[in-house]
């Protein structure tokens, strides 16, 4: 300011930078524990601390004390930030050790008569984990009679194992056992092969007669020929079969004749009034076929041959009777 009151005027600017780094105190070091009753652990340790020159610093983690850590080794991070963006970090590791073994589960014993191709894998529980497939060395098929042990071994990754066995039975006889349903049907009692129903007088496969059940069309003599895998096919004994043809005996003042059908031709006889007549095959499903209410006749000349079943309505019930039709 001189004396006539003129004035100037100048200014600069003083700027501070902060250059200085945070210091991180205690920082933990390595943490190992193990793992109990539960595969997650909850893991303590002393929160380290931050200075700085200036006030303001920032403790940031990745995982404070007391948090839950699970099986295998975590990295914990803790970062110190200034409000001027220095920012310092230190590290160390939680390692949980998994000290549980895999539950092996109790395996059912297997039985067959010659061959064993293969077993399902059975699977363990593990804490942490969860669900473990089984392994085994042996190899498949077994095929040797007697007993053998099939050991299963469940891993969980982390050192833990634990084993099953599995005991495998082989007889070497294969079951070609007939029981007699009724006065017409025969069925083996071996539910795990093949079959091939024969005529036992001329010793010749009757075709298409492959099922486990057989329905007797014609009287005669049959048996079965049951092939099972790892074995040798056996032939069951001989069955007489005499009763084809007879007409069927009255229910309920209700007669199907002739059973088995003629061409698939065959009378319903019924002192009351038939209110409808139905055709069922073996798995239950409804075939359409021409019948005639008022005298009873059912033309099922295009069924396939094989056994079915009449189901009658009268009189606000119904009646199911088995017929053979042999077209």
């Amino acid at each position: 300011v001189d004396g006539s009151g003129n004035t100037f005027t100048c200014s600069f600017n003083v700027t501070i930078n902060d250059n200085q780094f945070p210091v991180l105190i205690g920082c933990p070091a390595d943490i190992t524990v193990a793992s109990g009753q539960s595969c997650d652990v909850s893991v303590n340790w002393v929160t380290p601390t931050a200075n700085d020159n200036c006030p303001g610093v920032q403790l940031t983690t990745t995982h404070p004390s007391g948090s839950l850590f699970g099986a295998g080794t975590t990295v914990v991070t803790y970062s110190a930030t200034d409000n001027s963006g220095n920012m310092t970090a230190c590290s160390f590791t939680v390692t949980v050790v998994d000290g549980n073994a895999p539950v092996a589960p109790v395996l059912a014993d297997v039985y067959n008569s010659c061959q064993v191709n293969s077993l399902p894998s059975p699977v363990a529980d593990d804490i942490c984990s969860g669900e473990i497939i089984g392994t085994t060395t042996t190899v498949f098929p077994i095929t040797t009679v007697g007993v053998t042990p099939v050991v299963w071994t469940f891993n969980d990754g982390s050192g833990n194992t634990t084993t099953a066995i599995q005991y495998v039975y082989i007889d070497g006889d294969i079951d070609a056992g007939v029981t007699e349903v009724n006065d017409l049907t025969l069925m083996a009692n071996n539910s795990n092969a093949t079959y091939q129903w024969i005529n036992c007088d001329t010793n010749e496969p009757i075709a298409g007669a492959t099922s486990q059940t057989f329905v007797a069309s014609v009287n005669g003599s049959y048996a079965v020929i049951v092939t099972e895998n790892g074995c040798p096919a056996e032939t069951s004994d001989c069955f007489y079969i005499k009763n084809v043809g007879i007409s069927d005996v009255t229910l309920n003042n209700l007669s199907i004749y002739p059973n088995p059908s003629v061409g698939g031709i065959f009378s319903i006889s019924y002192s009351g009034t038939i209110d409808k007549i139905e055709i069922v095959d073996m798995i239950g499903r409804v075939i359409a076929v021409e019948t005639n209410l008022v005298n009873g006749t059912v033309n099922g000349s295009e069924l396939a041959s094989g056994k079915y079943f009449v189901r009658v309505y009268t009189e606000g019930t119904s009646i199911a009777k088995e017929v053979i039709v042999n077209n």
